[in-house]
């Protein structure tokens, strides 16, 4: 009995506001709302992976992680055994990590050897610091413009609850002899 009263009471209700505030003011007034209300149901479930994703990387960092010890490296060596397109691409790597707020302590390089038909490779480890955002920002920016591959990544921190970690980056840069034409 109260369902068949529900009904006509919010058809009064609709009319009342309609009349008061004229149909298409009404729904002007109403879409927002509802869109509001559809843009929420829409990314809940990615919402809700999202916060997943965070839970599961911040147990992954409670775990102790291992660090290389620092290595000295002169920066003007490195520079006398690259030609300048293959000091330009290491200097960039170095450049994207200080755009990212990355603090670097040193480095270390080494070059791989060449096979035949193999490019020119640079053997990099790189002690930083930082939060985890700016490393993963890093790391975007750098495949975007760089050809590189990540052989370690070793990540610490002083306690669970600080978002600034010691990181040990080690990565194989392909280096290009000269700028070849896209």
């Amino acid at each position: 009995m109260r369902r068949s009263l529900a009904l006509p009471y919010l058809r009064w209700c609709l009319a009342c506001a309609i009349e008061k505030t004229g149909r298409k003011t009404l729904l002007a007034a109403l879409f927002p709302i509802i869109l509001a209300g559809y843009w929420q149901a829409y990314l809940t479930p990615e919402n809700n992976q999202l916060i997943a994703d965070n839970a599961g990387l911040r147990q992954q960092l409670n775990k102790p992680l291992t660090v290389f010890p620092q290595r000295e490296n002169n920066a003007l060596t490195l520079q006398r055994a690259l030609n300048d397109t293959e000091y330009q691409q290491v200097k960039t790597l170095f450049d994207i990590f200080q755009q990212n707020h990355l603090q670097v302590d040193g480095s270390h390089y080494q070059f791989n050897k060449k096979g035949k038909n193999q490019q020119r490779a640079l053997a990099l480890t790189i002690p930083l610091q930082g939060e985890w955002i700016n490393l993963t920002r890093s790391l975007n920016t750098m495949s975007k413009s760089l050809i590189f591959s990540v052989d370690r990544l070793s990540i610490s921190r002083a306690s669970p609850d600080s978002a600034h970690l010691q990181i040990n980056l080690q990565l194989t840069l392909n280096l290009a002899s000269r700028l070849e034409p896209s």
